[in-house]
């Protein structure tokens, strides 16, 4: 993290942490997750019915040649979408209520200012 970033975290808006956080990590997070979703998927016969799907109409079109990969795109896609919501709702939190900042490191950053 450079100086000018933790500046934008500490000074940014309420949820300036986590957009950082997930900027920088995001993509390798998807990539962890990337596994278990697809396992997910498989599993539920999610996966089988989207390709049957994809057959049957212009949204293989739309895919081209891989809807497996389309599928559990969107999936982890989503999935980080909600991590990260949650991540940005505990942050505005802490930034708005002194009583959620419960560590030296949280009262130090996003304490008093």
């Amino acid at each position: 993290m450079t100086v000018e970033d933790a500046i934008g975290v500490v000074r940014g808006g309420d949820t300036a942490g986590t957009q950082y956080l997930r900027a920088k990590t995001g993509d390798q997070l998807g990539g962890l997750f990337r596994p278990s979703v697809q396992s997910a998927l498989t599993a539920s016969g999610a996966m089988r019915a989207y390709e049957q799907v994809s057959k049957t109409n212009q949204l293989g079109a739309l895919m081209g040649d891989r809807p497996q990969t389309a599928l559990t795109d969107f999936a982890v896609g989503k999935a980080l979408d909600g991590l990260f919501f949650y991540v940005g709702e505990e942050e505005r939190a802490i930034r708005a209520n002194p009583a959620k900042q419960t560590t030296a490191l949280l009262r130090k950053v996003f304490g008093a200012k």
